[in-house]
């Protein structure tokens, strides 16, 4: 593993802890975000993943971000359900690690438990391998490869340390949101270099977690002493749409339909012209409603395609009614053209158009993300005509929309 590169490293410190209930993990709302953007981080005491057993186990919290830029202290709140949590932004780019553990609080407390969860800043380079650092936990789950990319389907490999040093015979089990985490699922054993492999079977918000319970001989005589480690992440699903959300929020600010629906258009246009963001040669007419929703399409196929106002390559024609809003892309260089007319779909068209807060908005955005191209749009392809003209927009605008 190349470790030179140290991680982001998240440490909680638990001075005062009133009961240990369940298992312990450190869950996020999201694996992949953007520089500042805000993140959900929360300690969780529970029995059922990820959800607190309801009691507040935690009577102090403290954490500070390592990140690449530069250290933050910051406290966590006390939620009602009892988990502590943080809702911030990760300074710097790149993998951040982020771990908590939680030693013996007595003299009669030989419980040891330890969580994590890898969080990645975009845009993080293909070489940060800041994942696979250990965090010098007494028991500790190291994913082999960026946890932030694992999908359903797939197999995830770990491997498993013990004081540092990779374990052979330690159980090790997955389980997804909503699991009960002590149902007597089987686990398997690491290998003999405390290896071990699992298949992911579904999407979503998953667990491994590692046990061991061993006995230490020392000047106090034998003493015995449980650890538990657990990993958490997001699998993502056959489609992943976490970037292109990503790209849509860093230019309109949130995840709005339209804007979703723009960037879909863009993205499709590209691949029709064999081109890619920032082309030169690459123009952008958008026809649409004035003052309506449809309107925020312009901040989608700017996010794909890198078009703007500042270049002089992305344009703005008025349409009477949503029903005729579409997107007309024109490289220059040859006069091709890709027009993508949004479907006249009522449901289509209700949920561009209908979000009434900031929620179901969200709800739509995914929504329309998940939905093949030919669901929202249709495609017209003109191709190169020597001597042609981007001024016709008009004209192909009433082809594309001729029965």
């Amino acid at each position: 593993m190349n470790c030179a590169r140290l991680p982001a490293v998240i440490a909680f410190l638990l001075p005062v802890m009133a009961a240990r209930a369940g298992d312990f993990w450190l869950v996020t709302n999201a694996s992949t975000v953007l520089e500042d953007e805000k993140l959900w981080v929360s300690l969780v005491f529970g029995e059922r993943f990820p959800l607190s057993n309801g009691e507040s186990v935690i009577s102090a919290s403290t954490f500070v971000d390592r990140g690449p830029e530069k250290s933050v202290n910051c406290d966590c709140q006390l939620e009602l359900n009892g988990a502590y949590s943080t809702r911030r932004g990760l300074r710097g780019p790149g993998v951040h690690v982020l771990g908590a553990e939680i030693g013996p609080r007595g003299p009669e407390d030989h419980v040891i438990q330890s969580a994590k969860a890898v969080v990645q800043v975009e845009p993080v380079e293909p070489a940060d391998l800041s994942y696979a650092a250990p965090l010098g936990h007494s028991l500790e789950i190291v994913p082999v490869s960026n946890p932030c990319g694992w999908r359903a389907g797939q197999t995830a490999d770990v491997l498993v340390l013990l004081d540092g040093h990779p374990w052979p015979g330690i159980p090790v089990d997955l389980f997804h949101e909503g699991d009960e985490s002590r149902s007597g699922a089987p686990a398997i054993q690491t290998d003999a270099e405390g290896g071990a492999s699992i298949r992911l079977s579904q999407a979503g918000h998953c667990s491994i977690r590692a046990h061991l319970d061993r006995v230490r001989d020392g000047l106090a005589g034998t003493q015995k002493e449980s650890l538990s480690a657990t990993l958490s992440f997001h699998v993502v699903g056959a489609t992943d749409v976490s970037r292109m959300m990503l790209a849509v929020r860093s230019i309109h600010g949130d995840l709005d339909p339209a804007a979703v629906l723009g960037y879909r258009m863009g993205r499709r246009a590209l691949q029709e012209m064999n081109l890619s963001g920032g082309a030169a040669n690459l123009e952008a007419t958008i026809w649409a409603p004035a003052a309506s929703p449809m309107m925020a399409i312009l901040d989608g196929v700017q996010a794909a395609t890198s078009v703007s106002y500042g270049r002089e390559n992305l344009r703005l024609e008025q349409t009477p009614s949503p029903d005729d809003t579409q997107a007309v892309f024109t490289d220059r260089s040859t006069n091709g053209r890709v027009i993508c007319a949004v479907r006249r779909d009522a449901e289509l068209v209700e949920a561009l158009t209908n979000g009434k807060d900031a929620k179901a908005r969200r709800e739509n955005a995914l929504w329309l993300a998940t939905r093949s191209d030919a669901d929202l749009f249709d495609i017209t392809l003109m191709p190169a005509t020597p001597g042609g003209s981007t001024n016709h927009v008009g004209a192909m605008m009433t082809a594309a929309r001729a029965p």
